[in-house]
């Protein structure tokens, strides 16, 4: 009967190596495909194998503490209310008069309302229950860390006299690419980190006119470098008010919900290029 266990303990043994030399080519040909990717596939595989730290930082809530300690010099919008019910106390409690707040989910794009001392409660809390019921991820399959955040609601008070939008493509915590919008107009405009304007758009959006150097360009970049570092691919958004201050806003880790957006194309290779590997 010896001779059957023996046997039996090389044919365990074969049956391994065989495994692990199925997984060593699986593994050696994700480096490959990863390498020829276009930058929208690298967003979607980022978005549903999202790495460890990506849901905190887009945690609306727990990212003030980590920007707070990433990048001091940057402004973060004052927090007024934070909870993990849909049910707000009374407004008058909790804001001043004649201030406009915002009222967001911590678990989402898009969930947030301009609110005041005399917004509607009910419908306030109708809103919030949608928002904290129903996770985000479910209806945006590409962005599973959405998934992982505890909903919460927050009130920050609202930021005045925002004037300019920038969103900053960062790879490898190198800032390369700069998307510019002023607030008052639909089009994007896109420059390199010297501000020289590229052809880059999106493909329902016109990208019209010059938006001039901004004198902060250099805190600009150096704050988005901060954000990013130790992070293969991040956008940091990044609001300018009409006096120069900037404002964190998010992390965006799959813009557009990792959609095929810029144009022209040859971008998609231009992008995926800087992206060298994954977290």
């Amino acid at each position: 009967m010896w001779w059957i266990l023996i046997l039996l303990i090389i044919v365990i043994l074969l049956i391994l190596l065989v495994v692990s030399v199925l997984i060593s080519k699986q593994s050696n040909s994700h480096k490959y495909d990863w390498i020829n990717l276009p930058f929208y596939q690298k967003m979607r595989h980022l978005g549903r194998n999202p790495p460890d730290y990506a849901h905190r930082l887009a945690d609306k809530y727990t990212v003030k503490d980590i920007v707070k300690e990433k990048c001091p010099k940057i402004n973060i919008a004052k927090l007024i209310y934070v909870s993990d019910s849909c049910q707000l106390p009374r407004l008058d409690t909790i804001l001043e008069p004649n201030k406009s707040y915002l009222l967001k989910a911590n678990n989402g794009s898009a969930r947030n309302k301009k609110i005041n001392i005399h917004s509607n409660i009910d419908k306030l809390n109708q809103k919030m229950e949608r928002w904290l019921s129903i996770p985000y991820h479910t209806y945006q399959t590409d962005e599973k860390f959405y998934g992982q955040i505890h909903p919460k609601v927050l009130i920050e008070e609202m930021i005045d006299n925002i004037a300019y939008e920038y969103r900053i493509y960062c790879f490898h915590g190198t800032p390369h690419y700069i998307r510019a919008k002023k607030c008052d107009k639909i089009s994007l405009t896109y420059y390199t980190p010297d501000w020289k304007k590229t052809d880059i758009s999106h493909m329902y959006t016109p990208s019209l006119g010059c938006i001039p150097k901004p004198k902060y360009l250099e805190k600009l970049i150096s704050c988005a470098k901060q954000l990013s570092k130790n992070i293969a691919f991040v956008c940091v958004d990044i609001m300018a008010t009409t006096g120069g201050k900037l404002y964190f806003g998010e992390f965006t880790f799959t813009p557009h919900n990792s959609s095929r957006i810029l144009v022209p194309d040859r971008y998609q290779e231009v992008f995926s290029n800087l992206w060298k590997y994954r977290d």
